[in-house]
């Protein structure tokens, strides 16, 4: 996903988000720079280690609290019920 016309479509809908996020696929962690103080915690949940690993650098970055999970999204997320 990383090409000059996702760019701007990050920073338009990133920074709309709330609260607590799952990120499904998060990647290399391409959204994490764009989430505003208003995410209290973002969980991103990567089959690949090495774009996990990616995203943990640019997580380590930010601002934003980040639980990375190494895990395809087709499993049971390890996450309380009724919670992100």
């Amino acid at each position: 996903m990383k090409n000059k016309d996702g760019t701007p479509l990050r920073e338009a809908w990133v920074p709309k988000a709330r609260g607590d996020v799952l990120e499904i696929g998060i990647g290399s962690g391409l959204n994490l720079p764009f989430y505003s103080s208003e995410v209290q915690r973002v969980v991103g949940v990567e089959p690949s280690l090495a774009l996990l690993e990616m995203a943990r650098r640019r997580g380590a970055a930010g601002r934003t609290k980040v639980d990375f999970l190494l895990q395809s999204a087709e499993e049971p997320l390890p996450l309380p019920d009724q919670s992100t």
